[in-house]
């Protein structure tokens, strides 16, 4: 049966009016259609073009943050941290009291002495070899100098920090400062 409708196909109607009549109308249709196809297509186009300008945007804000980034820190000191950091005096009251009384041979005083002058801020490979001691007058220093905006100052990041807090006093605060493992 299926052959009965397509045989006509394979012979020419007998009245060739008939004939350009049917093409006349096939023709226009096959146009219309193709032309559909041709709008749906640049339709997809033109988003896929948006998309493309957005991401192409977007790569461009991306690639000037990193210039701008790179450009920020790269006359920054790589020795930053041991040039400005290392170097601060840690609980400076302190010693400068107990300076005034180190002429006294008191065994306390003197273990004190000892321990104030092995508590200084030092890193290796860029974590803190030991526990320091700080009042909060320290840790404001410590984060001015961090967080500053001190032009040679590099991209700094924290990953684990911890304090202990100890009242020595009523009116001095002691912190002991260590990086988590």
């Amino acid at each position: 049966m299926v052959t009965k409708w397509f045989s006509f196909l394979k012979k020419p109607l007998k009245n060739p009016i008939i004939n350009v009549i049917g093409l006349a109308l096939i023709a226009p249709l096959c146009v219309m259609i193709y032309s559909l196809f041709l709008v749906k297509r640049g339709e997809e186009l033109d988003e896929k073009r948006g998309r493309l300008e957005k991401k192409i945007h977007s790569l461009t804000v991306i690639k000037h943050q990193r210039e701008r980034f790179a450009e920020k820190f790269s006359s920054s000191d790589p020795n930053f941290i041991q040039n400005y950091v290392e170097p601060l005096q840690l609980l400076k009251e302190e010693v400068d009291v107990i300076s005034k009384l180190k002429s006294f041979s008191y065994e306390p005083i003197q273990k004190r002495v000892s321990v104030l002058a092995e508590n200084k801020i030092k890193f290796i490979e860029g974590k803190l070899a030991h526990p320091v001691e700080v009042t909060s007058k320290d840790v404001k220093q410590i984060l001015s100098l961090l967080e500053g905006v001190n032009p040679l100052k590099p991209q700094i990041i924290i990953k684990k920090f911890s304090f202990s807090n100890n009242i020595l006093d009523m009116e001095i605060e002691q912190m002991s400062c260590h990086e988590k493992d």
